[in-house]
């Protein structure tokens, strides 16, 4: 397109033979017969592509720059997050505790349904509504960065 023309001017292969598409991208397409044609953007390719000369570096002769952290974006006002983050979670932690309660849901953690997630949340949406201090164990906070030790399990986990 004019668009694209402009801005990549030929330094990019959408694709090198015309798929099943009616638009002309490919640099080549397969004519009725099985012959394989290639367009002008195919020349034009080939033409500039022979042009480049890359620097060549042996690879005993390769010294790259030491890996670098980047640094986070500072906090501004309005920023709601914490740079404190959440635990990682610890499937085999949180399986063990889940499998030792006396009381959970009688369902498969795994294959749970919408509507019985959606059970779970208004449950303990009341819950925590009442009391917060009887979740702290079980909620997360990112503005915060307050965690409890149970914050990392699954939903069902928690309830």
């Amino acid at each position: 397109s004019d668009v694209g023309t402009s801005v990549l001017a030929g330094g990019l292969v959408y694709e090198l033979i015309q798929g099943s598409n009616s638009v002309p991208f490919g640099l080549t397409y397969v004519a009725p017969n099985g012959t394989l044609i290639k367009r002008p953007s195919f020349y034009n390719y080939r033409n500039r592509i022979t042009q480049v000369q890359p620097n060549r570096t042996h690879i005993d002769d390769y010294n790259p720059p030491a890996p670098r952290l980047l640094d986070c974006p500072p906090i501004a006002n309005g920023w709601l997050a914490s740079p404190i983050l959440p635990p990682t979670p610890n499937h085999d932690h949180c399986d063990c505790m889940f499998n030792q309660l006396q009381c959970r849901p009688n369902f498969n953690i795994t294959t749970a349904t919408t509507q019985q997630m959606t059970l779970i949340g208004q449950h303990l949406g009341w819950l925590c509504g009442v009391n917060s201090s009887w979740c702290a164990d079980i909620s997360g906070n990112g503005t915060t960065g307050v965690y409890g030790y149970w914050s990392m399990c699954s939903a069902v986990q928690r309830a």
